[in-house]
This record gives structure tokens, sequence and C-alpha cells, in this order.
């Protein structure tokens, strides 16, 4: 038997981005694979340091410090995460 991604995801994928095209293709295919996540615009993200369960399955981060050199709240996650 084989079991799908998105039957087992119990919360969905948390993905960070900064750029809102660079992410397209890959919203598309999550989409076409019905995979739940929730986009997480990295400049109108906060963090909660009490939250103690994570609301998320995984937290996708592929942000990088040249894509929107002047939002500097972006540099907070790319470092924090890594």
């Amino acid at each position: 038997m084989t079991t799908r991604l998105s039957d087992s995801l119990q919360k969905p994928i948390g993905v960070f981005y900064e750029h809102p095209e660079w992410f397209n293709p890959m919203f598309d295919e999550l989409d076409k694979r019905r995979i739940p996540y929730e986009k997480l615009l990295a400049t109108q993200h906060h963090f909660d340091p009490e939250e103690e369960l994570s609301q998320y399955s995984l937290i996708l981060n592929r942000m990088s410090p040249s894509a929107l050199p002047g939002e500097m709240v972006t540099l907070f996650f790319i470092r924090f995460n890594t």
C-alpha cells in the first residue's frame, strides 16, 4: 500500500520565502500533489520564542540574503534557521 505525503501530514508544511515569483513553480507542484502548505512571506512574518509547539509538520527555508537586499527582516530568518 502506498501512502501519499498529503495523506500523512497532520499539519501543513510552512514555506519561508522572500521573492514572490521565485517560489511559484514549487507552490504549483505542491498544489498539484495536494500537499498542504502555508506560505510564510518573510517580510510579514513574526517569531514568538514562547511558542512551544510548531503549527507545521516541516518548515522549508530556501531564502537567500541577496534576494531582497532592502528587507533586513529576512536576514533574521536566514541566520536563525541555519
